[in-house]
């Protein structure tokens, strides 16, 4: 196998591969890239895969003879990433002695290096979906936040999936901020193929828990505000809370939310925030660390909260945007 690239493009796509490569492999081979060169296509392809998920992508270079190997995915990554501009030539031949370790060349402008690699054959293979379901989806819905609910199809795929696939789309976005991502669904593993890339990863077996149920059908109380004026000051409090738990006050009189922690052995503080409330005041405990991560995950100036009941669910919503709930159970306050 001999190719040539350009430090650029090869250390981008390392990125993207390196994404699905364990930090802790449970064999050694996982511990690699499988590097796939064709002449025919001038293509070549670097796939990373831990056993649950996998990537692949797949770009244009000069390929002068075709070929697989696996190498060292830190290792080559890198190397590459500290390489100036320009050229970079990989290569590696069969060793002529069995079982003897498979030397890989690589060369730049500023030097070469040669390191062991092993063989394409023990590097586990990703499969194609069977027959299934294909559905596609605009990628501006995977970019708004990764909004993905498999929810009609009983179909549950763990978040570090989403997050590689929203790491990917940050790293090569396409010039169309619509185009369509392919879902290729079956009854083991989804894929999702982003045209140069591909991300596979396998279902979770059982149905996703039931949380329609907890979300009420209507609501007495509702509070609009400033999304980042409320997380501002959620933040504040997470510093000095060591429970990571914030009395909430809405109070419609004064159209204010009033936030407080009280740690015993740190201190206290309040925060309060204008927003405009209907219903009557009410007081409920809320953990910090679910408030920032739900209103980080909402786009939108303001935010609109649902509430009832000090025991039950709160609710929020943007105002504008993407059309998105995130519910918050809520926590005791120990007086």
């Amino acid at each position: 196998m001999k190719i040539i690239c350009q430090q650029k493009g090869l250390n981008k796509h390392l990125q993207i591969a390196n994404r699905a490569v364990p930090i802790r492999p449970q064999h050694p081979v996982l511990g690699n890239i499988l590097v796939s060169a064709d002449a025919d296509t001038n293509q070549l392809t670097l796939t990373g895969f831990d056993l649950s998920l996998g990537i692949t992508t797949t770009f244009i270079t000069k390929v002068i003879e075709s070929g697989k190997v696996t190498i060292p995915a830190k290792l080559l990554a890198n190397i590459v990433s500290q390489l100036p501009p320009g050229e970079i030539t990989l290569s590696w031949e069969p060793s002529l002695k069995e079982d003897a370790p498979i030397l890989i060349n690589l060369t730049a402008d500023s030097g070469k290096f040669q390191f062991s690699g092993l063989p394409a054959e023990e590097f586990p293979e990703l499969l194609a979906a069977e027959a299934g379901k294909t559905i596609e989806i605009p990628a501006s819905v995977l970019a708004d936040g990764m909004k993905v609910l498999f929810a009609a199809d009983n179909i549950t795929i763990h978040h570090y999936a989403l997050a590689q696939l929203k790491a990917i789309l940050a790293v090569d976005p396409d010039p169309e901020p619509d185009y369509l991502i392919e879902l290729q669904i079956d009854e083991d593993q989804v894929i999702f193929d982003i045209g140069g890339q591909k991300l596979y990863c396998r279902r979770i077996e059982g149905c996703y828990p039931a949380y329609g149920q907890l979300i009420p059908q209507q609501f007495c109380r509702e509070a609009v505000v400033n999304r980042k004026e409320l997380l501002s000051a959620v933040k504040l409090l997470s510093i000095i809370s060591n429970n990571d738990c914030a009395n909430a006050i809405f109070d419609g009189e004064s159209g204010q939310i009033i936030l407080t922690v009280d740690a015993a052995d740190v201190g206290s503080g309040t925060q309060t925030i204008v927003a405009q409330i209907t219903g009557e005041r009410l007081q409920v405990g809320l953990n910090l660390k679910y408030l920032v991560s739900g209103l980080s995950a909402i786009d939108s100036t303001e935010v609109k909260i649902h509430l009832n009941e000090p025991n039950t669910p709160v609710i929020f919503t943007p105002l504008g945007g993407l059309n998105m709930r995130c519910l918050i159970m809520p926590v005791t306050i120990r007086e």
